[in-house]
């Protein structure tokens, strides 16, 4: 025997036992030797791909399909190799003159080039999602936008809060140009006592002389309205006044421009400190289109506001109550029939100084189509006298909070005119109202979804809780009274009972039973009840902490937080 065949038959022998290096020096010597047999050539080439040599491997591989190029061998190895290099398109190559090769009988091999070949189409498949992955990832896609849906974008963006422009304006030179050069971006100007004049002669330059919100705040920014004096105030639709002097302000803005306040749309006026303020000049003129109005820490005289204004439909008051204003109040309210928010929050001035106009006569009504929404909290407003008044069919929200009158008159204009049937949330904090007068208004808010009665005076929580557990009884309906025959409120996913000293565990349990407990094979679209979401119940200190595990398993989100750890350490 030759030596080459000699080294070769000791190579072979060497990587049967798995010892590839002595079997990649045996194959090594058989070349030296002179061997040009493409057996020689494809063995080593399998000893480079097992020990991940892959380059010496596809230069054997090559060196096989030089000496035999009609064998399939060197091709199917080197369109693996190939594979390995991510190189898809020679290892698709070399994959399909593999397969001409191969005789149509061996079905083996037929199989396993197939597969291969699949295998490279789903590696090439793969390799490309990743790069357009990758790619995706560094693509600077804000470049190929249009300039009107970019604008569109930042509007967005900026909507809730219009100083983030300059943040925006930040992030790249790109973004920097096409903000800088969009004048719309920059009309909603705040000024602060933190350089106002600054940012006054900025903004000036960048909205083109046109500013639709204008926010004051501090006591120095006055000195930045000599800088805006040549804007066009036409186009200002919203304007807040925060903690500024009023007096310079009007001399600044209401002097050389008496029609400025004509067109706004929403102004809010905000004090530092209660110190009652006429503040009628910003309502003086005819006319007015204002539709939003906050006013804090000032007073209003609203015979002048219900002369000047019909078109307000939120309207959110802070402030002192004097005499008569409750009346003056409802002529304001008759004037806006597009009202659809009210938020009273009113306290007695230390020195109580009646209205100088003539109080009115009471109007007999006031009709408010449109009004969703009532909120009155404070002493010294008469609530009763000013809720019998209004006539309110689609009324979904009430708050009454820390009302010095009892609420029971109230309760039973709002039974008689059925004005709790349209409500979804009724809140009463830290008012007097009789238990009976509760449960009747209970009865007839089949649409209410959030409960909240809070150190309710006059009223016993434990009863409360068991009406709304227990069906309303057969002899109520037999006796023509007005009810569902069902469980109280069937809405009702919200409950607060809070700082009630008479709550207890058992009234509780038998409501959250009635309420969150499905009867057998019932869907969740049969049920005749909604389920209880939250149930907060601060402050009671009657209440065993023992149940309250299982309270948690039945309802998502409950709270239970005494008014002290002291307080609470006995039963905790």
């Amino acid at each position: 025997m030759s030596s080459w065949k000699t080294s070769f038959q000791r190579g072979v022998s060497s990587f049967r036992g798995g010892q590839l290096q002595d079997a990649l020096q045996h194959f090594s010597q058989a070349v030296q030797q002179g061997c040009n047999d493409p057996n020689v050539y494809d063995s080593r080439a399998a000893v480079h791909e097992k020990l991940g040599n892959t380059k010496e491997a596809l230069l054997d591989s090559k060196k096989v399909i030089d000496l035999s190029p009609q064998r399939w061998q060197g091709y199917f190895r080197a369109a693996r190799l190939f594979l390995n290099l991510r190189k898809f398109d020679r290892a698709k190559a070399m994959a399909a003159m593999a397969l001409e090769r191969v005789k149509p009988d061996d079905s083996k091999r037929l199989a396993e080039l197939k597969a291969l070949q699949e295998k490279i189409e789903s590696a090439l498949q793969a390799f490309v999602e990743h790069q357009t992955r990758q790619a995706s990832k560094h693509f600077y896609h804000f470049g190929k936008l249009p300039v009107e849906i970019a604008m569109m974008i930042f509007s967005i963006t900026l909507q809730d809060v219009p100083a983030k422009v300059v943040y925006l304006a930040q992030v790249c030179k790109d973004w920097r140009d096409t903000i800088l050069n969009m004048p719309s971006l920059w009309r909603n100007l705040i000024l602060t006592n933190r350089n106002p004049m600054r940012k006054a002669k900025v903004w000036k330059s960048r909205c083109e002389g046109r500013l639709a919100r204008l926010h004051l705040q501090g006591s120095a920014v006055h000195l930045a309205l000599d800088i805006l004096q040549d804007i066009d105030w036409d186009h200002l639709r919203g304007l807040t006044l925060e903690d500024v002097d009023l007096d310079v302000i009007r001399e600044k803005l209401l002097s050389p421009n008496p029609t400025i306040f004509r067109d706004l749309e929403s102004l809010s006026v905000e004090g530092a400190t209660r110190s009652p303020t006429n503040i009628d000049w910003l309502w003086q003129h005819s006319e007015m289109r204002l539709q939003n109005l906050t006013v804090r820490s000032h007073r209003i005289s609203w015979p002048t506001m219900s002369i000047n204004t019909s078109c307000l439909r939120s309207l959110l008051f802070d402030g002192p109550i004097y005499l008569g204003d409750d009346i003056s109040l409802l002529f304001l309210l008759q004037s806006n029939p597009c009202l659809e928010s009210v938020d009273l929050t009113t306290w007695i001035p230390t020195l109580f100084l009646p209205d100088e106009d003539e109080v009115p006569d009471v109007p007999s009504s006031v009709e408010m189509p449109r009004l969703n929404t009532i909120s009155i909290r404070g002493d010294g407003f008469p609530v009763a006298a000013f809720c019998s008044k209004l006539i309110m069919p689609n009324l979904q929200k009430l708050s009454l909070s820390r009302c010095r009158e009892p609420l029971d008159l109230v309760f039973r204009v709002f039974s008689s005119s059925r004005v709790v049937q349209s409500l979804t949330e009724l809140r009463i904090q830290r008012c007097v109202v009789a238990l009976q007068n509760i449960i009747d208004i209970l009865k007839l808010a089949t649409n209410l979804e959030l409960l909240e009665l809070i150190a309710i005076g006059g009223a016993n929580m434990r009863m409360v809780a068991e009406a709304l557990a227990e069906p309303q009884g057969e002899r109520e309906q037999k006796e023509g009274k007005d009810t569902q025959g069902g469980l109280l409120c069937p809405s009702l996913k919200h409950l607060n009972l809070s700082e009630a000293p008479d709550l207890q565990a058992g009234p509780l349990v038998r409501l959250i039973k009635a309420r969150n407990t499905d009867a057998d094979g019932e869907s969740e679209s049969e049920r005749q009840v909604a389920r209880i979401h939250t149930l907060i119940l601060d402050a009671c200190p009657l209440l065993d902490g023992d149940i309250l595990p299982w309270i948690r398993s039945k309802v998502p989100h409950v709270s239970c937080v005494y008014m002290s750890k002291k307080e609470a350490s006995w039963k905790r």
